[in-house]
């Protein structure tokens, strides 16, 4: 859901950095034992981790979307929720008369809600 929000991978650190949440304790070597430091860690991740989905997830219902939250595991399929939404025709069912040929030209225009810039100067 973070790259689906961000287009880019995060680590739960980073990620919680991003959306501003309580995040992981800081300067933890694992020793591989069972000690009540390597708990303390342990039981902070889960919790930066609930912090993170938290804050995920009030950013995700912000839009209002129809789509579950599970079913939103890239830009594209967030993208194709907002378009859902708009209760858009897609192109297949509104130019019935078009080949299938000019359609697929059509498709390679299309980037589902990326913007890029593939070359310049």
């Amino acid at each position: 859901m973070v790259f689906a929000l961000r287009n880019s991978y995060f680590s739960l650190k980073a990620a919680c950095k991003e959306f501003k949440v309580l995040g992981k304790l800081e300067g933890h070597e694992p020793t591989g034992k069972v000690t009540s430091k390597e708990i303390r860690y342990a039981r902070r991740d889960v919790q930066a981790t609930l912090n993170l989905l938290n804050a995920v997830k009030r950013e995700f219902d912000s839009f209002g979307l129809s789509t579950r939250p599970e079913q939103v595991l890239s830009p594209a399929s967030l993208t194709k929720g907002f378009l859902k939404d708009m209760e858009l025709t897609p192109p297949k069912i509104k130019f019935h008369g078009v080949s299938d040929h000019i359609l697929g030209c059509a498709a390679q225009a299309y980037y589902g809600g990326r913007v890029e810039c593939r070359i310049r100067h």
